[in-house]
């Protein structure tokens, strides 16, 4: 696992969706996909936060140890952890949230991709204005060189 995988399976193991986890460190969804497509690095700020989410930054890094902090935090989640007894209940509304998290990662990439693609356009468009007296100048040339 690397520290995307890492990341994601804490949140889902802890806190049950991605919506949950964020609300607790206090960022916004697409804030975390960053760290979770691998497209960014937790900050010295960030891994403050994940450690106050009861995340352990050594585990979070090297995948070594338990995965919760030694703090308060990290006590108590795996307090949880210890006590949760698989359901047919609890299992659909993870399920659900998995779906909704991919969703929302799949909506963030396709409005990266349509943020990419209008760039283009823009860009064929100025190529198109800038170069369109040009060649047809160029052809005038041509055809009077004949």
């Amino acid at each position: 696992m690397q520290i995307p995988d890492r990341i994601k399976y804490f949140a889902k193991s802890c806190y049950g969706n991605f919506k949950v986890f964020c609300k607790e460190l206090d960022i916004s969804q697409s804030h975390l996909s960053h760290y979770l497509q691998g497209r960014r690095m937790p900050s010295l700020e960030m891994l403050q936060k994940f450690k106050e989410a009861g995340m352990s930054i050594d585990w979070l890094i090297d995948g070594e140890g338990d995965m919760f902090a030694q703090n308060e935090k990290g006590a108590m989640l795996k307090n949880e952890q210890v006590d949760k007894k698989p359901t047919s209940q609890k299992a659909v509304p993870l399920h659900l949230n998995d779906i909704k998290d991919e969703i929302l990662d799949l909506k963030l990439k396709i409005s990266e991709q349509d943020d990419k693609f209008q760039m283009l356009e823009e860009l064929k468009d100025l190529l198109e204005e800038k170069l369109s007296p040009r060649l047809a100048a160029a052809g005038r040339k041509k055809k009077a060189d004949r």
